[in-house]
């Protein structure tokens, strides 16, 4: 049933505004008229509100209307499925929703615990101890009917590990997620930790305010200053640099896979990769050699492919990403994760700002880490002019 509760929230969110589209200026004054939260269920109320900033009123409307008929029949079903949860013996003491991220967790934490990756939200149900959690989190605000039933199926997974396996922490990658705040005063009522770790790159977003964890897990004090601009909770978050940040490059050494320059692309239309290419050529002009990476999913290969020469184009299939970065001085590119894994391994990193100047605005006014002058970070626009 779930499943197509949310796919049915998909097409409705269809034709929504993306955060670039809407000015920075229009998203921090509509933060600093919320409220300062009072309890957790404030606090993810907040958050709540601010992903309804990007939506149509029909499209909130719309699931509002939905969810006030799924959340009696959704608690019943749950309550049910809770009636035939049994205790397991397991050796582990922490669910893990980083399965597909396990370079990214900290050190720290996989000494602490020893971790599953293969229970997280594998099964859902309430006990009847969590009623009265999950109905004073709907009664909060009784006609946002949606931020209360998508509170209550968060809460029905942790619920059900939580019952299953009694690990002493949960740990996830879901500051985004309005329900965090939420799961985080149900497991501090269960006796369990609640962990976020950073997976990805960060800039000033309405998704990701108001969040509290027990402990939040970041990889430079920039995000920590990035989240209390938010208005994160403050006081909860540990710096660490992952493991996949720390790339050996002595190890990966490789003449065949070096270039001057490297461009990490992304999603790209005609005109921004033949702009792309053009300055790229301009750098092979005044003597650097260039190579072009494609994202293995986003970016269309066939047309970069009828652009550029076959040789300066790297298979990432077939050279994974620490070789990538190891060979090379500069790492160009505008708004992606491998960039800040090129700064921390040493390497110069380029912010394409030819092609996107406008995007380069947006970052700068979103906090992003590279948008602002900074040592072993510079400008294509600067290159290109020798």
């Amino acid at each position: 049933m779930a499943k197509y509760f949310y796919r049915l929230a998909r097409q409705l969110q269809k034709g929504a505004k993306d955060f670039l589209d809407v000015p920075v200026v229009q998203e921090r004054a509509f933060l600093s008229q919320l409220p300062e939260p009072t309890s957790d269920v404030e606090r993810s109320y907040n958050q709540y509100l601010c992903q309804n900033f990007y939506r149509s009123k029909l499209y909130v409307w719309s699931l509002n209307f939905v969810s006030a008929w799924l959340f009696p029949f959704m608690l019943l079903v749950l309550l049910l499925k809770g009636l035939w949860v049994m205790r397991q013996k397991v050796d582990f003491d922490a669910v893990c929703d980083l399965g597909g991220f396990r370079d990214v967790i900290p050190e720290q934490l996989a000494a602490e615990f020893r971790m599953d990756y293969d229970h997280w939200f594998k099964h859902s149900s309430l006990s009847w101890q969590d009623v009265s959690f999950v109905c004073r989190v709907a009664a909060f605000k009784p006609l946002s009917c949606f931020f209360g039933l998508k509170c209550m199926l968060k809460v029905s997974c942790y619920s059900d590990m939580i019952r299953r396996y009694s690990p002493q922490a949960v740990i996830t990658h879901n500051e985004y997620a309005f329900s965090s705040s939420v799961l985080t005063a149900y497991c501090q009522r269960r006796g369990v930790e609640h962990i976020n770790v950073m997976h990805g790159e960060k800039l000033f977003r309405l998704r990701d305010t108001f969040f509290r964890f027990h402990r939040s897990y970041m990889w430079d004090e920039h995000y920590v200053k990035l989240f209390n601009e938010m208005r994160a909770t403050q006081n909860h978050f540990f710096l660490y640099t992952p493991a996949a940040m720390r790339i050996v490059v002595d190890k990966h050494q490789s003449a065949k896979n070096y270039a001057d320059v490297k461009y990490y692309l992304q999603i790209y239309n005609k005109e921004e990769i033949t702009s792309i290419v053009a300055a790229m050529e301009r750098l092979k002009a005044i003597g650097y050699s260039v190579m072009y990476r494609p994202h293995p999913r986003y970016s269309d290969v066939a047309l970069l492919n009828s652009l550029v020469d076959a040789r300066e184009v790297e298979d990432p299939r077939e050279v994974d990403i620490a070789t990538s970065l190891s060979n090379l001085q500069y790492a160009a590119g505008s708004f992606t994760t491998v960039l800040n894994q090129a700064y921390v391994s040493g390497k110069t990193v380029v912010m394409d700002d030819v092609t996107f100047p406008q995007r380069m605005k947006a970052l700068r006014d979103r906090m992003y880490l590279f948008a602002e002058p900074k040592e072993r970070c510079c400008l294509l626009s600067e290159m290109v002019k020798g």
